[in-house]
């Protein structure tokens, strides 16, 4: 059914090609090799060529059914195992890079926003010590033109 499903005949089998970025004949060795638990090429080669997919009667009804089914099912399988999850992490990655964009934008509005209130509140603060040592002048002339004249009289 591996080698079938791994032609292309019966589905379309390209994305998969693509996602696993190696050639069709060396999925199916792998996909061989983890089906038989043996970790030989050879042994996996020899399996693949001599399996015949000529065998498998596609006009026959009950042929047909069985391996469209079943090839369904493991085209899903494998869909959703490799393909699908692959592309809900790259969207998952891409939604946290554009948070982590935003938070930064926002922490530097922020340290913005800071700046120019620190800036603010030390204008303010200058403003007042400048009237209150005015104020301070004006008194202290005050004062002294009191004793001036007291000093007179």
């Amino acid at each position: 059914m591996l080698k079938l499903y791994i032609s292309g005949n019966i589905f379309n089998v390209v994305k998969l090609v693509e996602y696993f970025e190696l050639p069709k004949d060396k999925i199916l060795n792998i996909g061989i090799k983890i089906l038989t638990k043996n970790d030989s090429d050879e042994k996996a080669e020899e399996l693949i060529t001599s399996l015949n997919l000529a065998d498998i009667d596609m006009n026959d009804d009950l042929h047909n059914t069985f391996v469209k089914e079943t090839l369904l099912n493991f085209d899903q399988i494998l869909r959703i195992t490799t393909i699908y999850l692959w592309e809900h992490n790259k969207l998952l990655i891409r939604q946290n890079l554009a948070a982590d964009k935003l938070n930064t934008k926002m922490k530097a509005a922020a340290i913005v926003t800071t700046t120019e209130s620190t800036a603010l509140a030390i204008t303010k603060a200058t403003n007042s010590i400048q009237k209150e040592h005015e104020l301070n002048l004006s008194t202290g002339l005050r004062i002294s033109n009191l004793e001036k004249s007291l000093k007179r009289q």
